[in-house]
């Protein structure tokens, strides 16, 4: 969490809201993660419109764990279509 909490810090809310989509859905994250991502959803949804924070926790849903993972890490290329969480209603 600590890249979400710093691209908090410096104004970029979209990212976050997409990691903390992806955590709240993905059956792997532990529960503190999930309560982590919970508070850092809800300082996101204060300051991000809801349509953009809607789309944004979209985008996380429909992501997988190595895109996540690729996406931390700055990589750039392709990644494997393995391993996507699957969205709730």
């Amino acid at each position: 969490m600590y890249t979400a909490e710093a691209l908090l810090r410096v104004d970029e809310l979209a990212r976050p809201a997409e990691l903390c989509g992806f955590l709240l859905c993905w059956s792997g994250a532990p529960q503190q993660i999930q309560r982590t991502a919970q508070k850092l959803l809800a300082e996101v949804a204060q300051r991000l419109p809801a349509d953009d924070l809607a789309m944004a926790m979209q985008r996380g849903r429909a992501q997988s764990p190595a895109e996540i993972v690729a996406q931390v890490m700055g990589f750039a290329g392709p990644v494997a279509e393995t391993d996507r969480p699957v969205a709730e209603p």
